[in-house]
């Protein structure tokens, strides 16, 4: 209706006078200071357009990751994204979905064939190194010996996380969904752990608390004494080393009584 356009025009206004350096390029900061005025959150309420949603268009329009979009450009997605959905635009978005699963199918037939080129060549290295290039001493080597003996085994295909029948590794595995079970069962053993850590240190407490505490008598209020004078700490020092001659003397009598 005639108001929605004049809303429309309004709000287009609005995102042109956001590029506050006249560059013809909507950044996100930009966006950020447009969606908090007022005026824009009202117009996108009477649009029934959540303002949230520009944030997500901005990321999916800015298919270079440069953090800029050209306004008329953000413009025209925000148009788009009133209302229901047409059958127009899903038919649209079915091709635009078609034409990307062909370009990823493309995409992995050659990085697979990369690397089948890449396995062929650690095979061939391998190879190289245990039975082409020979020295003098490798037959006094027990390791290159065994080496040569055993059976070959392809390290293109345990790289690729492969064993010889075609079976997935779960050791040094490249399938992502192995990976991923055994991140969540060590995530789950460590929430065991902490979980019993936390309970026993919960009941250490609860036990510290219901100890009951030793009462305080009169004397653990006492300060301590005051240092003895001068005259009686020589005192003091003359008798401890008269008691310590004393106890020296007693032990030599006692050493020699027992040795005599």
């Amino acid at each position: 209706d005639k108001e929605a356009e004049m809303v429309m025009a309004s709000l287009r206004q609005i995102f042109r006078e956001a590029d506050e350096d006249g560059s013809g390029d909507l950044d996100h900061p930009e966006l950020r200071a447009a969606l908090g005025k007022f005026r824009v959150r009202d117009r996108l309420k009477l649009l029934q357009i959540p303002y949230p949603d520009l944030e997500m268009l901005f990321l999916l329009l800015d298919e270079d990751n440069k953090g800029t979009i050209k306004c008329d450009y953000f413009f025209r997605g925000v148009a788009k994204l009133r209302g229901l959905a047409k059958a127009k635009d899903l038919h649209q978005l079915s091709i635009d979905l078609n034409r990307r699963m062909l370009w990823v199918d493309e995409c992995s037939e050659k990085i697979s064939e990369a690397n089948d080129i890449l396995m062929d060549m650690v095979d061939h290295l391998d190879e190289m190194d245990t039975h082409i290039v020979k020295g003098e001493s490798d037959g006094k080597d027990p390791v290159i010996a065994a080496r040569r003996g055993r059976e070959p085994v392809s390290k293109g295909r345990i790289l690729r996380g492969v064993w010889k029948d075609g079976r997935p590794m779960r050791q040094g595995s490249k399938n992502p969904w192995i990976d991923f079970e055994e991140m969540q069962k060590d995530a789950k053993e460590l929430r065991k752990k902490t979980a019993s850590k936390r309970r026993a240190e919960a009941e250490a407490r609860k036990a510290a608390e219901a100890k009951p505490k030793k009462k305080r008598s009169e004397w653990d209020d006492q300060p301590t004494p005051p240092p003895l004078p001068a005259h009686l700490q020589i005192l003091k020092a003359d008798r401890d080393r008269r008691k310590n001659e004393r106890v020296v003397v007693k032990q030599k009598k006692k050493r020699a009584f027992t040795t005599g």
